[in-house]
């Protein structure tokens, strides 16, 4: 499976491809709007916040999320920027890496069934999390593994598709590695595809479903112990009538 080379160091190479300044306070990226975000400050307060309202697995479930409802490939390729080839989908993992995501380099790539091996000795979000905590016993790269699916699917036009992140920097690992593909070709190669567990709506959900069950069952029980107080009144009295005629 060839290598894909990134073009984003070549000599001459100034700014971001695609990108365009429409007015003050507007930078367009491919027919996307974009902003500069501080990663630092912003993006670490942004996760430390959620992380503490929602809780982790919520938190990376958000940014998983966020980062698959990207528009910038929708948008280039509806401009023409960008074709639904294998070229066009390492263009747009070029311009991820120009915007400052990280320097994310196609090791391998399959496009006519979706395949991909992607990358990165910089990733932004495992930077983020090194610069203000111990390392992860998991990935981090939410938002990118998102993103770089998102490419896939909307260049490629599969949408059968899957991504894992199989290293981390935030492990310690030398690299952050994303692998995208079919269910198949994943499970093939020894891979799990992550599973969510339940967020804080759905599991509000269930407990709503769960408290609505108790009432159910215990207003039966109450129905129930009501008939059989009846029944035993009646019994006492059929006792106490056969007492009597004995």
């Amino acid at each position: 499976m060839p290598a894909y080379q990134n073009h984003s160091h070549e000599p001459g190479r100034e700014g971001i491809k695609f990108t365009s300044k429409r007015h003050k306070g507007w930078l367009d990226v491919g027919g996307a709007r974009m902003c500069l975000f501080d990663i630092c400050g912003g993006w670490n307060s942004l996760v430390a916040s959620m992380e503490l309202y929602a809780g982790e697995e919520t938190t990376y479930r958000v940014l998983y999320e966020a980062g698959l409802a990207e528009s910038f490939s929708r948008a280039s390729l509806e401009q023409g920027r960008i074709d639904s080839t294998q070229e066009g989908f390492c263009e747009a993992v070029d311009v991820y890496s120009d915007a400052g995501f990280g320097d994310f380099q196609i090791s391998e790539i399959v496009f006519y069934s979706g395949y991909a091996r992607i990358t990165c000795n910089n990733s932004f979000e495992a930077w983020a999390f090194l610069s203000n905590r111990n390392r992860s016993n998991y990935p981090v790269c939410h938002y990118s593994r998102g993103v770089l699916l998102s490419f896939m699917k909307t260049i490629s036009g599969l949408h059968d598709l899957f991504s894992i992140e199989t290293k981390c920097l935030a492990k310690g690992d030398e690299e952050c590695e994303f692998i995208i593909g079919k269910r198949f070709d994943l499970e093939k190669k020894g891979l799990q595809i992550p599973e969510w567990g339940l967020s804080i709506k759905e599991k509000s959900e269930r407990l709503k479903q769960l408290l609505k069950e108790k009432n159910r069952i215990e207003k039966e029980l109450v129905h129930k112990n009501l008939q059989l107080s009846i029944v035993n009144r009646i019994s006492a009295t059929v006792n106490q009538t056969l007492d009597l005629n004995r």
